[in-house]
């Protein structure tokens, strides 16, 4: 952990799926040695917290916690559905699958718990009527509603510094449904060609190069390579012109 917050720059994300337990009413993770009972044998999450608030360098952290217990990484959350205003790192976003008081659930049978299966299915599939963008904001209350709904332990969550903006991915559900492949000069009629000259930030950058993959039908592989290596808007705007 120490070695991947020194060397991260932009956004260090930190997932744990395991055994959570209470030492001394504070959040600890199981390792693969923990012995259940002996205090001293896991991680005391306060010193993951420390580990991101000294040795990282990243603008941005991100902590995933699949473990009963997890909200106790949070500290005492009110009785509100929506995102607490502070954390305890900055420029951060912490999402647990539990509240401080609950068990997370692994249902028998299946490849994930409840929680990150909950939410790989949503990065596979979308959120219908949801943002070009699955920021953490709209993951964070799509999980809490789904899983309330299937009776499941209900994730809390806590923002600073908007990192509830981070985008984890694309809204699958969002796209437009293109053939895989379309002829090379095709008009949609439907998604305009993005233009590289309105490019102003590197979320905008992102959108754009995504939608020269949708639009052309290409790979990233294949847009990477008709951009002749470049790199920034350079290679948006060679892979612009190839593909079109």
């Amino acid at each position: 952990m120490r070695q991947a917050a020194a060397e991260a720059t932009d956004t260090l994300i930190v997932y744990f799926a395991g055994h959570g337990s209470v030492d001394a009413d504070a959040l600890s993770l199981a390792l693969p040695d923990t012995e259940y009972g002996r205090i001293g044998t896991s991680l005391p999450y306060d010193w993951l917290r420390q580990v991101l608030l000294l040795d990282c360098r990243a603008e941005r952290h991100v902590v995933i916690l699949d473990c009963c217990c997890s909200g106790l990484a949070l500290g005492r959350m009110s009785a509100s559905p929506g995102l607490a205003d502070q954390a305890a790192v900055e420029g951060s976003f912490l999402l647990a699958a539990a509240a401080e008081t609950r068990t997370a659930l692994a249902p028998v049978g299946d490849t994930c718990t409840a929680f990150t299966g909950a939410l790989l299915d949503t990065l596979h599939h979308g959120i219908p009527g949801g943002p070009a963008l699955l920021d953490l904001a709209a993951l964070y209350q799509h999980l809490r509603r789904t899983l309330e709904a299937r009776g499941h332990p209900v994730p809390q969550a806590r923002d600073r510094n908007s990192g509830a903006r981070l985008a984890l991915g694309r809204n699958h559900a969002a796209l437009p449904a293109f053939p895989a492949v379309l002829a090379f000069g095709t008009v949609t009629g439907e998604r305009p060609w993005p233009d590289p000259r309105s490019v102003r930030t590197v979320t905008g950058f992102f959108t754009a190069l995504a939608d020269v993959r949708v639009i052309s039908g290409l790979t990233h592989r294949a847009v990477g390579e008709r951009s002749a290596g470049r790199s920034g808007c350079q290679c948006l705007l060679v892979s612009w012109q190839a593909c079109r």
